[in-house]
């Protein structure tokens, strides 16, 4: 993205419009965080300046070297919540870059894992598999332990009965803000 994406303006438009706006991690935050017990923010690049974006928002941290791949930040959530000690039932993993991701979408996942509360549930958009994705507890130590490259991707492909894809008309569950023109494009998509 050439900057900081978890900090940009959001929704994108003109700059009047942007000096009023979330951020993309608030507006990230925002979509999961009604649905959710607890918050886990794990913070990579500039991380005192994504924490203090989400303002008075109630959250806990979690630190990852932010030059490492995505697994490491959902390892280093899962390890936080372990380490907390409670009796979690699952974690709805939700990546920062998509701010826009259908409310409804969420319900839809969360309806699923209630059927299926032994898989990772996970939205599917034209046939891609997206986020977010809610990871029962059960299979916390499996991910933290799981060591191949391609991440995540890779253990689905390896453990395919672990999984249940659900399919959304939600094209945002696969939009991540990765480039300028991801950004700039994100409107047309809202």
């Amino acid at each position: 993205m050439g900057r900081t994406k978890q900090l940009l303006p959001w929704p994108p438009g003109d700059a009047a419009a942007e000096k009023s706006a979330k951020t993309v991690v608030e507006a990230a935050f925002d979509v999961i965080a009604g649905y959710c017990d607890a918050m886990v923010v794990v913070l990579g690049h500039e991380p005192e300046a994504v924490k203090a974006a989400l303002g008075k928002r109630v959250f806990s941290c979690a630190r990852v070297n932010p030059d490492t791949e995505m697994v490491d930040s959902i390892k280093a959530g899962l390890s936080f919540l372990l380490e907390a000690g409670q009796n979690w039932g699952a974690a709805l993993v939700h990546p920062a870059d998509q701010p826009q991701v259908d409310p409804n979408t969420i319900q839809t996942l969360l309806n699923e894992h209630a059927k299926h509360p032994w898989a990772a549930i996970m939205p599917e958009f034209e046939g891609r598999g997206g986020h977010p994705v809610i990871i029962p507890a059960g299979l916390f130590n499996s991910i933290l332990t799981f060591c191949a490259h391609g991440g995540l991707r890779q253990l689905w492909i390896e453990h395919p009965h672990w999984r249940v894809r659900v399919p959304v008309n939600d094209r945002s569950v696969i939009a991540d803000l990765d480039f300028p023109q991801d950004y700039a494009g994100s409107e047309a998509a809202r």
